[in-house]
């Protein structure tokens, strides 16, 4: 029942609200409406309908300091992300030489560039359209924080985000793999429609070393792109798996396989079979992946699932039949 474009106090059952609309910029058309950037609101009582009046007396007065406040914080948004930007190349073109004034900066922004580091590299292939281009979305850092996986992070591109994780002491031999299944965990809660692809670099030291573990992200998240699961996570240390991986897939030997083996789920009657038994695959044999990468209930993922190995006839708990699966799905699915 609110009507944005009114830049009144506006009264509906139960609430009286105003809307704060952004201040124009230099491309507004003149007697247009700003798009609405917050509500005040005011949700009230029966008994506080005599005080509604004077109260949208003052959220009309309150309006234009709310307006310009939100504008200075936007600003200031807009001017660290540049900076951070600007300030994450310099480290990475002068690696081991950067310059005092880019450690001090570093460091006022929490960057420890000494200590060890892991690079993290996220792309979203349809980018959130409710965020600005130069910030990373605030779901993935919260994502990512509920799982453990504290980074710093600068907005690369639309939809592209340079991440890292910082620690004084060299990481255990296991702890990539533990962050590798954490990063995996932490996308698979965003919405599927952002269609997330990432890549995760090796542990490296120092300016130099951050510098290396962001390209080796970078380079482990086109391969990462190359899957048609989203969202998608690689680590580095797989890309030569993954090049042997896709030249197994592209031989007429794999693909003669991939037609046999597959045949059951052959058909546009059986296409959401096949389509779970990929997902499945892709997300390491776990139904409860597969229910969320697919947004569907476990039991119906079960259910699939069962129809799946009564039609090809071979149990899906042993590694070997998944493996074979797997790279015959990847064949029928390469073009």
């Amino acid at each position: 029942a609110l009507r944005p474009r009114l830049a009144v106090p506006q009264r509906v059952p139960g609430l009286l609200a105003h809307p704060v609309h952004a201040v124009p910029s230099a491309g507004h058309l003149p007697g247009g409406t700003a798009p609405v950037t917050a509500w005040l609101v005011w949700p009230f009582e029966r008994a506080d309908e005599d005080r509604a009046d004077t109260v949208a007396l003052g959220l009309a007065l309150l309006e234009p300091f709310v307006r310009s406040w939100l504008a200075r914080a936007r600003t200031r948004a807009d001017h660290d992300s540049a900076v951070r930007r600007r300030l994450l190349a310099e480290v990475v073109t002068g690696r081991g030489t950067v310059s005092r004034e880019v450690v001090e900066q570093a460091v006022a922004l929490g960057w420890r560039l000494e200590d060890w580091h892991v690079g993290l590299a996220v792309r979203a292939e349809e980018p959130p359209a409710g965020d600005r281009p130069g910030t990373v979305p605030a779901p993935l850092l919260a994502a990512l924080s509920r799982h453990g996986v504290a980074t710093q992070a600068v907005a690369e591109g639309d939809g592209d985000w340079a991440l890292w994780c910082s620690s004084g002491p060299r990481p255990a031999d296991d702890e990539p793999r533990l962050l590798l299944r954490r990063v995996r965990r932490a996308l698979a809660e965003l919405p599927a429609d952002w269609r997330l692809v990432a890549g995760l670099g090796r542990p490296r030291q120092g300016p130099g070393g951050l510098a290396d573990t962001l390209t080796e992200a970078r380079n482990a998240a086109r391969l990462a792109a190359a899957r048609d699961v989203r969202p998608s996570v690689e680590h580095t240390d797989e890309l030569g798996v993954g090049r042997l991986l896709a030249a197994w897939q592209q031989s007429d030997i794999t693909r003669a396989f991939a037609e046999t083996a597959l045949a059951p789920l052959g058909g546009p009657e059986h296409a959401h079979l096949l389509a779970t038994l990929r997902v499945f695959l892709e997300h390491g044999g776990s139904a409860a992946a597969t229910a969320r990468a697919l947004g569907l209930h476990r039991n119906t993922v079960a259910a699939r699932l069962r129809q799946v190995r009564e039609r090809l006839g071979v149990p899906l708990d042993d590694p070997s039949n998944r493996l074979a699966l797997q790279m015959a799905c990847r064949a029928m699915s390469t073009p």
